[in-house]
This record gives structure tokens, sequence and C-alpha cells, in this order.
């Protein structure tokens, strides 16, 4: 009697230890479930800040092509007139880099009354009836979408938004005006144009 009932508790024993390196086995398992998303989940925030694509650089759509000038031209109501040769100057800014406002824009076979030599922001108005050019036709002959809430990629949000100041010429400072595309240019104009949060500002 005595044996059987030795052998009980030594089945009970060994049926108990089986179940407790189940549950070790199962708790270890995952552990390392739980330690391999961990991981999967540092490695996503560490590369999120690392890259910011909410502040990711200004993309190649800021670039010109001479492709579609005279339509772009077109579209924007650009005309030719009888006005004199005046400047403007452009100044772009994503948040805390510069854009180049590329050369050479409008010129070619078909030479644009409104175009650019340098890479230097120097906007040429040509022919152009006086008091007519806006800011949105430059703009446009770019192929650089502009508006109230848009500048090229980038959208106005909570965060961030699209704001423009403009100095005219003999003028000492600029003041901020709605960033509007139909902005009419004159001769000694220089604007600027940011995308960037309120709190920031390219100009002091």
């Amino acid at each position: 009697m005595s044996s059987r009932k030795e052998e009980k508790e030594r089945l009970r024993r060994e049926r108990l230890a089986k179940e407790e390196q189940r549950r070790r086995a199962e708790r270890r398992r995952r552990l390392r479930v739980a330690a391999g998303a961990s991981v999967v989940a540092v490695i996503a925030v560490v590369g999120l800040v690392a890259l910011k694509p909410w502040q990711a650089g200004p993309p190649t759509t800021f670039g010109y092509s001479p492709e579609g000038v005279e339509e772009r031209v077109e579209r924007a109501g650009m005309r030719p007139g009888n006005g004199p040769h005046v400047h403007a100057k452009l100044n772009v800014v994503v948040r805390d880099e510069k854009i180049e406002v590329p050369g050479d824009m409008g010129l070619g076979s078909a030479h644009q009354p409104m175009h650019t030599h340098e890479p230097d922001g120097e906007i040429h108005l040509e022919g152009i009836e006086q008091g007519t050019a806006t800011i949105g036709q430059f703009m446009a002959l770019w192929g650089v979408e502009f508006g109230r809430d848009r500048l090229g990629p980038y959208r106005s949000d909570g965060r961030e938004r699209v704001r423009m100041w403009v100095k005219e010429k003999n003028a000492q400072t600029f003041k901020e005006v709605p960033p509007e595309a139909s902005f009419k240019l004159a001769d000694g104009h220089e604007l600027y144009l940011f995308f960037g949060p309120p709190s920031q500002a390219p100009i002091a």
C-alpha cells in the first residue's frame, strides 16, 4: 500500500514539475516576443527622430524645368507689354533652409517677359505692362505652387504655415503681408516667402 502511495506521489510531482516547465517556457517565449517588439519600437522611434520626415529638406519640386514654360505662363495670364525693364528680388526659406531661386528661368527659344539670369533671386520684368506682374505669375513660371496655404509641396497646418514679407524700394524694413499669389511686383521690391512654424521668421 505504501509503495502505491509513493508511486502516486512521485507521478504527481513529475506532473507538477512538467507543468511548471511548460509555464516557464511560455513565460520565456512571451518575454522574447515582448523584447523583440520593444526593440522594433525603439528602432522605429530612433529612425523617426534621426530622419525627422516632418522636417524633410526641400525636395526636388523646387527645381525648374523649361518644358511647359509657355503653357504655364499663358495659364498665369502673363502678357507682354511696353513697360520698362525693372527688377524685384525673391528669397524663399523653408524652415531654416534657404531655397535657391534658379537662374535662366524663362530664357531660351521663347524669351519670357518675366525671367531670371543668375540664381540670386533677382526677377527681371521686361516689357510687362507696369503694375500687372504678380508673385503668383513668377511662381507659375518657376513651376512651384504658391498661395495663402501652399508653398511648393508644403501646406499650412496647425504647426507650420506660409508667410510673406515685403520691403518696398528705399524702405528700411520688411513688413508682413498676406501670402497672396495676386501680390503685385514693383521695381525695387524684395520679398521673402517662408514656410515654417509661426514662432520662426527669416527676418529680424
